[in-house]
C-alpha cells in the first residue's frame, strides 16, 4: 500500500469462515509436505495421536522411519548439523524447480545462511504492526481470510498488481513444498519473478518464498485457530494467547523432516546415514516431561516455548510476521468470539 491508500482486495474466491471440523478432531497427518520443515513426502503418513501414546522416544511409520517424538529428541535433531533438509533439484530459469532450488528452505550450509539473511532482510524491511492492521482492514473489507496473509505482504513488498498475485501465488504455492505442483505452477512463478523481480536470482526468490509461506502455513494457521477463537476456554483471552496456545495444542503442521548425513547416535539408537527422520511436533507438543497437562487446551499457560516454529539451527524467520497476520485476520471476527485485539505472552513463547 502507497502513500497509506486503501485498495480493495481482490474477489478471487470468498470461502465460508466455518470450519471444516471441531478443534482438535483433525488427526495428525501430513500429505504432501510439512510447511514447517523444507522437504516433501513421497507417500501419506499418519502420525499417532500424541495422547493415546506412551511417548516413546522412536516409533515407526511406513517404511520404518524413525519417528521421534520427545520435546528434547525433536530439539536435539533440528541443532544437530548431521541432520539436513531434503534436497530440491533444480530447472530452468524462473521455474518452480528453479525456485525450490533458489531458496533458503531447501538449502544447507553458506548457501542456507546467505538466502536465509536475504528473507531476513526483506522482512526487516516490513512493519509487523502495520501488517497486522492491514490483514485486519482487508478481511473487513471482503477479502478472503485464507488469501489475505500473502496479499498484505505482497503490497508491503511493493506489489502493484493484486489481481495478478491473487491468481499465481496459490498456483505456485500448490507445488512449492512438494516439487509437485498444478500444471500452471511454472508460469505462475514466471508471473512472481516478474511481480516482484528486477533483481540477483537468491533476491527475487527469497522475497517469491516469503509469499508462498503466507499463502500455506500462514492461512494453515488461521484455518487451524479459527474454531480455537470460539472454545470457552478463549473467552476474554487476547488474541495472540489463543494462537500461541493453538500452535502448541493443534499446529497447522504436525511434522517435519530430516535426512541423516551420516551415522547419528540419538538416545541409545543408531539413525544410519541417509535415512529420513520424522520429527513429531504434535506430539512434542505435548510432552508431559514439558508441559503440565499437555492435552488441555488452556491459551493462559507460560511454559516452555512450542515446536512449532521450529528450533536450533534453522527457526522460522518470519515468526513474528505471521503471527501478526493471523492476528490480525481473526481480529477482524473478535466482535463474535469474546477475544481481545491486544497482548499476551504468544508473542514470546514462539520465538
Amino acid at each position: 500500500m502507497r502513500g497509506g491508500a486503501t485498495r480493495a482486495p481482490p474477489r478471487r474466491r470468498r470461502r465460508r469462515w466455518a470450519p471444516t471440523c471441531s478443534a482438535g478432531s483433525r488427526p495428525a497427518t501430513a500429505t504432501g509436505s510439512s510447511p514447517s520443515s523444507p522437504g516433501s513426502w513421497t507417500t501419506r503418513r499418519t502420525l499417532r495421536p500424541a495422547l493415546k501414546r506412551t511417548v516413546p522416544r522412536f516409533g515407526d511409520v511406513e517404511n520404518s522411519d524413525p519417528v521421534i517424538d520427545r520435546y528434547a529428541g525433536v530439539v536435539a535433531v533440528l541443532d544437530d548439523a548431521r541432520f539436513a533438509v531434503p534436497p530440491a533439484a533444480g530447472g530452468p530459469p524462473a521455474s518452480l524447480a528453479w525456485l525450490r532450488r533458489t531458496v533458503c528452505r531447501f538449502s544447507e550450509g553458506a548457501e542456507h545462511g546467505r538466502r536465509r539473511t536475504i528473507v531476513m532482510d526483506a522482512l526487516d524491511t516490513i512493519d509487523p504492526a502495520r501488517l497486522r492492521r492491514r490483514a485486519r482492514d482487508l478481511v473487513r473489507a471482503g477479502g478472503d481470510p485464507y488469501d489475505v496473509p500473502f496479499l498484505a505482504l505482497g503490497e508491503a513488498l511493493g506489489v502493484t498488481d493484486l489481481d495478478a498475485l491473487a491468481r499465481a501465488v496459490p498456483a505456485a504455492a500448490s507445488g512449492y513444498l512438494t516439487g509437485q505442483g498444478r500444471d500452471d505452477a511454472d508460469a505462475a512463478v514466471a508471473v512472481l519473478v516478474r511481480l516482484l523481480g528486477p533483481g540477483p536470482d537468491e533476491v527475487v526468490a527469497g522475497r517469491i518464498a516469503v509469499l508462498l509461506q503466507a499463502s500455506e502455513a500462514t492461512a494453515a494457521l488461521v484455518r487451524t485457530a479459527l474454531p480455537y477463537t470460539r472454545r470457552p476456554e478463549s473467552r476474554g483471552r487476547p488474541v495472540e494467547d489463543v494462537i500461541a496456545e493453538v500452535l502448541r495444542y493443534d499446529p497447522p503442521v504436525p511434522a517435519m523432516r530430516r535426512i541423516a548425513t551420516e551415522d547419528v547416535q540419538l538416545d541409545g539408537r543408531t539413525i544410519a546415514k541417509g535415512a529420513v527422520v520424522t520429527l513429531d511436533l504434535r506430539a512434542a507438543n505435548r510432552d508431559p516431561a514439558v508441559f503440565e497437562e499437555p492435552g488441555r487446551f488452556d491459551p493462559g499457560r507460560r511454559e516452555r516455548p512450542h515446536l512449532t516454529f521450529g528450533a536450533g539451527r534453522r527457526p522460522c524467520p518470519g515468526t513474528g510476521h505471521a503471527l501478526q497476520l493471523a492476528a490480525g485476520v481473526l481480529e477482524a471476527g473478535l466482535s463474535d468470539t469474546g477475544l481481545t485485539g491486544t497482548g499476551g505472552h504468544g508473542k514470546e513463547g514462539v520465538r
